[in-house]
Order: C-alpha cells, then structure tokens, then sequence
C-alpha cells in the first residue's frame, strides 16, 4: 500500500502537491467541525432530557452557564441551540467545499496525466510506435488515468478525511462512556480489517482483468468500425457484435465484482449494529425501570446519532482502500510509462522552415544493419545505397524485403545497428531535426480532415496564408483538377470523415498534393499511388518527374508496382534485406529477380 501510494505522489506535477497538502488541510479542519458538532449534539441532548444540569456544580455545562450569567434555563437552551446551528453550519460549508475542492482536484488530475501521457507517446521514437497498437493508447490514455484519478487519487482524499473525522467523533463519543466507545471502535474495526483480508487479492485480480478487457473492448471497437465497408460487404457485423459483447460481458463481470465487495460490508454491519441498538431498547423497556429508560435513551440517542455519522466514515475508508487496491494495476501502466521517460517537453515550434540545411550532394547509407529487437531476424543486414541530389529513386523487392524499413532509416524515424548514415557527409543525428524538415511524407494510410479539399491539401495553413500559385502547382501535378472541376463546389468541396465521401484513389492525390504544397526538397512517396489505377499511375508519376525536374526535387518511392520505375533514375532493388541489384530500368531489366517481379504484375 505505501509503494502504491509513492508511486502515485511521484506522478503528481509540484501544483498538484500544493493541492494536495491544501486538500488534507481542508479535511482536519472540516474534522474539527464535525468533532465540535457532535459534541455540541450530547450536550444538548444532556440540557434536554436533565433540566437540572444546570444546578449542577460538578457539571461543566453548570459552570459555563453561570460563567455566562445566565438567569434562566430556556434563555441558556435557546443560546446553547443557536450556537449549535451555527457550528453546524459552518461544518456543512466546510464540507461542501472540501466535497467540491476534492472533486475538482481530482478532475484535475485526470486532466494532467491524461495530458502528460498522450505527451510522453507522442514524443516517442517511431519504433515505439511501431510495437503498440492504437488501443493500448486509447485505453492508457482515456482508461487508466481516470481510474487513477476516480479509483486511487479521489479516494485516499476521501479515506484521509474519513479517517480524520471518525477519530474525532470517537474521541468525541469516548468521552461520553469510555467503555461502550471502545468496545464498538473495536468491533467495527475488526470486522473491516477481515472483511479486507478475506476479499483484497480478489478486489486487486479484478482490477487487472478490467485494465485488460477495456483495452480489449477498444481494439474490438477500432477493428470493426476502422474497416465498416469490408464488414459490410462481407456480412461480419454479427461477428464482431458477438466478439465485442464478449468483452462487455468478462468486463462487467469485474465492475460487479469489484462494486459488490466495496459495498457490501456496509450493509451487514449496519443489519447488525441496529439491530444490537433494536435489542438494547426492548430489554431496556421490557426489563429496565423507569429511571433505567430515562438514563438508557439519551445514551441510545447519543450512539444512534454517532453510529449514522460514523458508519459512513468506516465504509469509506474501507471503500477507498479497496479502490486503491483495484486501481493498482493502472497506477502501476502509468507508472513505468512515466518513470521511463526523461524528457516530457515538446519541440520548440519553428515559425518557419529551417533552412540551416539544405541538401546539396546526397544522402548515404553505408554498411547498415537495423533488427527490430535483440532477438529478432535483421531486417536489413550490411547495406548500402546513395541517393543524389534532384534524382528520382525507387526502392523495389518483393514483400518483407525489407523496403519500408530502408525508408524508414532513410527519413531518420528508425536507428540503425551497425553502419552509418549520412547526410552531405554529416551523420544523421547532427543535422536530422533540420533534415526532416525538409522531407514531405506520402504514405499507404493517410489521414484527412473533415474539411474542404483546399484546407487537406493547405493542411494546418491558415486560410488567409494560402499561397494559391503553390495550391494550384500541387493540384495539377497530382492530377486532381478533373475530379475538382466535377464538384460543385470545387476545390472547396468536404471529403467527409476520413475522407469517406472520395474514393481511395483520390484521397492518394490529395495527400500527394499537400506534399507538394509543402515545398520541400525531398519527397518521400510509400506505395503513395496503391489505390489507382495503372493508367492514372503513370500519368501522376510522369508529372511526378517533370515536378522535381522543374522545382529541383529529390524523390525517393517505394513501390510493389516495377512499371512505375520506368520514370526512375537509380532503381535499388532489394532481396532478405539487402541490396541485390541496383542502376536504371534497362540496366535491371537483365536481373532475374527484377524480371520475375515485373512479370508477375
């Protein structure tokens, strides 16, 4: 339990801290209040039922009214009421407002590990990226931190101030009969303490197999409705319903669970605590006398009072612990992503491209070797390959040789093992940030806005800052000026979602027109023409070719299509990870890997 609560003040921001020690301020006083209520509840309980009390110089209560100068009994019950009210509402709105303060702050804290942890992934190398799937971030993000926040952060609050508060009122009470205080204190006590025995290792399973069925529920969830069209078609809406109703269905079975066992207690110790007050006031009245029953009740009322106040506190307390026990296997997700990561902040925003670099000879990789992890197979074992300036290369194999790995290297989002790689002769890692900056990206998954055709191509451009010569420069060179010309509305025209309103071909325009507009000097093209057709992949790639030649481009493009290499300069042809072959299409059309791949299309 303290590991857990460590490692839950080590994710917490200095502010945080600063509200948390505000929080726990807020609590004892509010205990106080509670305290001083209670206590202000047995002495009228005391005033009401013996008149004579305040005749009484052995009594307290005698001395303050004749230290108050008081003349008469009603006057010093009305004081004494009045001042009660008061206290009382002064505890009411000092627990509204630590009601409200530890609510808030703990809503906050949802806010910032939701913030920190969506920073921590995006920051991450892209072979980090490369091993995840899009539900772990979904459930990491959105799940497990608000089971911090609402199963771990909220209830400690709660638990501190419960615990605070039940010792005041049983400090309050054990002044009023020592003996029956401590021996109900003492009950209460144990029968928690087993209760959380018997049910802790159960409560804490739960919890893990409900971190591990939302991740699941969301991996259905992104499975069936990323790809609805092919679900459609193929009549799998049954299929997936079924799967994803499963994994409703494991995970409810933990939420009762857990739910059931926080609850519960509350509910048999309170069947027997009245029950025990119900026996004490029929053998009172059955057997007792008639000064017995004076003396009996107001003792009854007194305990009946403190038991509805404190049983509340006892069920909390014990709730928040149990919550922190079913929270622990988030608290622990969050945890490691934290503690491994050494630098949470962004990278300064350029108000504009870095023109600190500019490639003017060739990029090189020599002798390189990249595994995915230690003991994986090499995707790429000692190879090498020079790109030129203003050329037009095309990396080409057959799958799994290791082609997007190269380019991944290449644009500087993998790191290789072995060998070098180099920029104009500077390694990567000397001038990379400047380098990316210069690339723009098309690949086979491509997102779009829903927005106008326009603002995807001009993507985070503002609409006064378009330059419409670059805009139109892009559009024609992508061949997107007959499908805009049939729109009504043009250029201006939505795609819908994800571009649902336009079909795959002509999403793959779009995407190459927004790296066009970007105006960079190398052009990364990943299978960037997949979805069309063969005729209008020749045609885009010869406007493709005359593009670079006329603004002096460098463009590097893996393709499984070996026609559209016709328009390259150097074609690098690859096999298990290596270069087998390399020079222009007539000079490849004599290998017999490169033939066989061409033939086969």
């Amino acid at each position: 339990m303290i590991i857990t609560i460590k490692k839950i003040f080590f994710l917490l921001n200095r502010d945080s801290k600063k509200k948390l020690l505000l929080s726990q301020i807020l609590l004892i006083t509010s205990a106080i209040f509670e305290m001083l209520g209670l206590l202000s509840i047995f002495t009228l309980v005391q005033i009401i039922t013996n008149s004579d009390i305040v005749n009484d110089s052995t009594q307290l209560i005698s001395k303050i009214y004749i230290y108050l100068n008081f003349s008469n009994y009603p006057d010093f019950l009305i004081t004494v009421s009045i001042i009660i009210l008061l206290v009382f509402f002064i505890s009411f709105l000092l627990s509204v407002y630590t009601l409200y303060f530890t609510a808030r702050f703990s809503e906050d804290i949802d806010n910032y590990l939701k913030s920190e942890i969506f920073k921590i992934y995006s920051l991450q190398p892209w072979i980090f990226h490369s091993q995840r799937e899009t539900s772990s971030y979904i459930n990491m993000i959105d799940k497990e931190t608000h089971r911090i926040a609402n199963s771990a952060i909220y209830p400690i609050l709660q638990v501190n101030g419960r615990i605070i508060t039940s010792l005041a009122i049983v400090i309050s009470i054990f002044f009023y009969n020592p003996m029956v205080t401590s021996v109900c204190f003492l009950f209460f006590f144990i029968f928690y303490i087993i209760m959380f025995k018997i049910i802790k290792k159960k409560i804490q399973r739960d919890g893990l197999i409900l971190g591990i069925f939302s991740e699941a529920i969301y991996k259905k969830i992104l499975e069936s409705f990323g790809g609805i069209k092919e679900t459609i078609l193929h009549k799998k809406q049954q299929k997936f319903h079924n799967e994803f109703l499963l994994k409703v269905k494991e995970r409810s079975k933990s939420i009762v669970s857990i739910d059931y066992f926080k609850n519960s207690p509350k509910l048999y110790l309170e069947f027997i605590a009245f029950s025990i007050i119900i026996l004490s006031i029929i053998y009172t009245s059955v057997i007792g006398s008639e000064e017995s029953i004076q003396k009996t009740l107001p003792v009854l009322a007194v305990y009946i009072f403190a038991g509805y106040k404190i049983l509340p506190m006892f069920q909390g307390i014990y709730h928040g612990i149990l919550s922190l026990k079913s929270a622990e296997s988030a608290i622990d997700n969050i945890y490691t992503e934290f503690k491994e990561q050494n630098n949470f902040e962004f990278p300064k925003k350029k108000n504009s491209l870095n023109k600190d670099f500019t490639l003017k000879n060739k990029i090189e990789l020599k002798n390189i070797s990249f595994s995915y992890d230690d003991n994986s197979k090499p995707a790429i074992k000692n190879l090498s390959l020079v790109i030129p300036i203003n050329s037009f290369v095309s990396i080409v194999g057959s799958s799994g040789a290791g082609k997007s790995t190269v380019l991944d290297i290449i644009i500087g989002l993998l790191i290789p093992k072995r060998g070098e790689t180099l920029v104009d002769g500077h390694s990567f890692s000397s001038v990379l940030e400047s380098y990316q900056q210069n690339i723009s990206y098309v690949g086979q998954n491509i997102f779009l806005q829903n927005e106008s055709i326009k603002n995807n191509i001009c993507f985070g451009v503002n609409e006064n800052e378009i330059d419409e010569k670059k805009l139109s420069n892009a559009i024609e060179a992508a061949d997107l000026l007959d499908l805009i010309n049939e729109l009504p509305e043009g250029v201006n025209a939505k795609v819908g979602e994800r571009g649902i309103k336009i079909s795959g071909g002509q999403t793959q325009r779009i995407a190459i027109a927004r790296a066009l507009y970007l105006d960079r000097s190398i052009i990364i093209l990943d299978e960037a023409t997949s979805s069309l057709d063969g005729i209008l992949e020749n045609s885009i790639l010869k406007r493709l070719k005359l593009f670079s030649e006329k603004y002096k481009k460098t463009i590097i493009m893996v393709t499984h299509n070996i026609n559209l290499t016709r328009f390259s300069d150097i074609i690098y042809l690859m096999d298990q990870g290596s270069i087998a072959e390399f020079g222009n299409f007539n000079t490849l059309l004599k290998n017999d890997t490169f033939k066989k791949l061409l033939n086969e299309q």
